[in-house]
């Protein structure tokens, strides 16, 4: 099963990309089966009508415009696109405290590239990024660098800031609001504690 989810991953993005080049492009992806997710149906054999950006049909057989480009995926299953309601894309495997500190804005944004990219070609279509963890509104440029086509990645919508509890996991009390890292220790006697 995984195979076939990552080949329909690979081809998603190869017929996005084409997509992109010819605006009004028609693919046919052609597949041994296609899983009808709302009915609970597999639909032997499948198709999948692509009109530039767009799916225009599916089913057992769809339409073949006379230009359509038809793609034979052979024994594989086609599937709708996953979402993911909540991902890091400016986190990654390892020590998470230290990498938003240590790693640069702009290393971290290049490392959230190749996420978004990592977690289209797993077969995830839309995405909700929870946050940058201290890269500012890094994440709204990925974004708009996949809507322009710059990069792959899924569709994406972004939370903006997190919103936190009086001693949640983003509470910064007695951190300058202003400094990404502290430079030097702060007790309590010299912070400043603002209220509303």
């Amino acid at each position: 099963m995984i195979r076939h989810l990552v080949l329909l991953a690979i081809f998603a993005a190869s017929t996005v990309a084409l997509a992109q080049q010819t605006p009004q492009a028609a693919i046919v992806l052609h597949a041994a089966r296609l899983l009808e997710v709302d009915t609970g149906t597999l639909l032997m054999p499948g198709e999948v009508l692509v009109v530039g950006d767009r799916i225009r049909a599916v089913g057992v057989s769809v339409d073949h415009p006379q230009e359509a480009r038809v793609i034979d995926l052979g024994d594989t299953t086609l599937m709708p696109g996953l979402i993911d309601a909540h991902v890091h894309l400016f986190l990654h495997p390892g020590a998470e405290d230290l990498q938003t500190v240590e790693e640069s804005v702009p290393l971290r944004t290049l490392i959230a590239a190749d996420a978004a990219k990592a977690d289209l070609l797993a077969g995830f279509t839309a995405e909700r990024d929870m946050g940058t963890e201290g890269a500012g509104s890094a994440d709204t440029a990925i974004r708009e660098a996949i809507d322009k086509g710059l990069i792959l990645g899924p569709r994406m919508r972004m939370s903006g800031n997190a919103i936190d509890i009086l001693g949640g996991h983003e509470d910064a009390i007695h951190y300058n609001p202003s400094s990404m890292c502290c430079r030097m220790p702060i007790t309590p006697t010299r912070s400043i504690r603002l209220s509303r």
